[in-house]
């Protein structure tokens, strides 16, 4: 861990509709915001029409930025990126406007091209997944990027004038509006016949996501990785369009900020879906942001496996829990290791497993009443990336047994993402890791003296010469509740002098 330390890093996104102050915690690949902070400038209103900055927004923005500048200084964070978008391209005061911040604030203002923004958003999109193929589309306030992905690579990229303000998207002549988007999708070199996997980016769509979870009361409200086949996306185009009260107020309740643009918004989703081809739509959370933030890593750095990264960030492990949750990840997963696929290929279980490991400490300073029910609803809502919804459930509920061998999966509204299998496997996984805790006191060291093994349908936990002491009766009871739960017998081999 000490070759990786945590580092804090900044970016300002000046974007058409809002400036943004993102601050993270970084490890890795790994990125935990810890300070977030949005103004509405909407400095890209008015663009299209006049070819300037809204001077109203103008005023907004470098109040904004003044602020933030100061905050930087405060928490003497030292690596900061800035950037601006479509707003600022396309306006004619745009450069002017970025030289009086400079004046105003010191900030160094990178005006990105609509190529640069299309691909850094599909960055942070390859950041947040485990090497997905796909295209990205990133929907702002003036522009829509679009980027495609190869095995976690990022392609070529473009950008059409889209954005909801650009297109004063406001309006209520959705047929005129859609003529004109049309006519603007017909200039993508990207989009149409895609197929695959489209990946929506932009706090105008995660919204939409909102009023679809909203519309088939899905059991994890976590935006990130969440996933729509064809009818779910025609489904929220057809809610997101409609002008029946009921579907208003799910706007509202998603955005009320944003509910007059998500029409537009849905429109132009359903538009893109049926001209692409797309099989599914995955929501994104990580986009231009975290892009910018990645951006000088090496490319095996961008690839690696977030999951790990974020659990470390998330729970602020120390070096020796570290190094436990390590041990009892290689201890657990020969014998966890599913014989057939759960979760896709067979290596996500093993990263699974690892990344629950690294939790088996995580409730020590809870109470014991309600440690497994924190514990599980913690790592549930983790802030780390690279883990699909059920993934993330499977997590949690393994930890929530590691905690408690009576916890209730019956009761976990998310545990509803997992087939039977995968349920009585986290139950398999959270009784591995309880039996491993209690034998080493959660130590990485007393662990090796133990090893635990399979063979001929018997579960056998073999103890080191000289390490007999180590085996309690709760260690006993615990070994028997996983031979229980994998179906087989167990026993406990001392080695001489054991």
């Amino acid at each position: 861990m000490d070759a990786h330390p945590i580092t804090s890093k900044a970016v300002i996104d000046i974007g058409s509709n809002s400036v943004r102050l993102v601050i993270y915690d970084t490890l890795g690949c790994g990125l935990l915001p810890h300070y977030n902070e949005k103004v509405m400038a909407q400095l890209g209103d008015g663009v299209r029409e006049t070819g300037k900055l809204s001077v109203h927004g103008a005023a907004i923005a470098l109040k904004a930025l003044a602020r933030f500048r100061a905050i930087l200084d405060g928490l003497d964070v030292a690596h900061v990126r800035t950037v601006a978008t479509a707003a600022i391209r396309l306006a004619s005061d745009g450069a002017a406007f970025i030289e009086r911040v400079r004046q105003e604030t010191g900030l160094l203002v990178d005006i990105i091209s609509g190529l640069e923004e299309a691909q850094l958003s599909a960055l942070g999109v390859a950041a947040g997944f485990n090497n997905v193929s796909g295209l990205v589309g990133d929907l702002g306030g003036s522009s829509l990027e679009f980027c495609r992905l190869e095995d976690g690579h990022v392609g070529v990229g473009e950008s059409l004038v889209l954005g909801p303000l650009a297109m004063d998207a406001r309006e209520v002549d959705m047929a005129r509006l859609a003529q004109s988007v049309d006519r603007e999708l017909a200039n993508s070199q990207l989009l149409a016949g895609h197929g695959g996997a489209f990946f929506m980016v932009g706090g105008a769509w995660r919204a939409l996501a909102k009023m679809h979870m909203d519309l088939v009361n899905y059991p994890l409200r976590q935006l990130h990785h969440y996933r729509m086949d064809a009818r779910a996306v025609r489904l929220l185009v057809e809610a997101s369009i409609s002008d029946d009260p009921l579907n208003r107020e799910r706007r509202a309740r998603a955005s009320r900020r944003r509910a007059d643009i998500l029409p537009y918004a849905g429109m132009v989703l359903g538009k893109i879906f049926e001209l692409g081809e797309f099989s599914e739509v995955i929501v994104s959370a990580y986009g231009l942001r975290e892009g910018a933030m990645v951006a000088d890593l090496p490319p095996t750095a961008i690839a690696a496996d977030a999951l790990t990264d974020g659990v470390l960030l998330s729970s602020r492990l120390r070096e020796e829990t570290y190094d436990f949750g390590r041990a009892l990840a290689a201890w657990t997963i020969p014998i966890i290791r599913p014989h057939d696929d759960l979760f896709g290929k067979p290596e996500v279980h093993d990263r699974l497993i690892a990344a629950a490991c690294l939790h088996a400490d995580y409730g020590a300073r809870l109470h014991p009443d309600t440690r497994a029910q924190l514990a599980f609803e913690r790592v549930l809502f983790g802030s780390y990336a690279n883990v699909s919804h059920a993934e993330r459930a499977f997590i949690a509920l393994a930890v929530g047994y590691r905690y408690s061998q009576s916890f209730k999966a019956s009761e976990q509204k998310a545990a509803r993402l997992l087939s039977k299998r995968q349920l009585k496997l986290a139950r398999q996984l959270g009784a591995c890791m309880r039996l491993g805790a209690v034998f080493s006191g959660r130590s990485a060291s007393v662990l090796a003296d133990v090893e635990l093994s399979r063979k001929s349908g018997r579960l056998i936990l073999t103890v080191a010469a000289g390490k007999g002491a180590l085996v309690s009766a709760t260690v006993q009871r615990r070994l028997e509740t996983l031979a229980d739960q994998l179906d087989c017998d167990w026993h406990i081999e001392r080695l001489e002098g054991a």
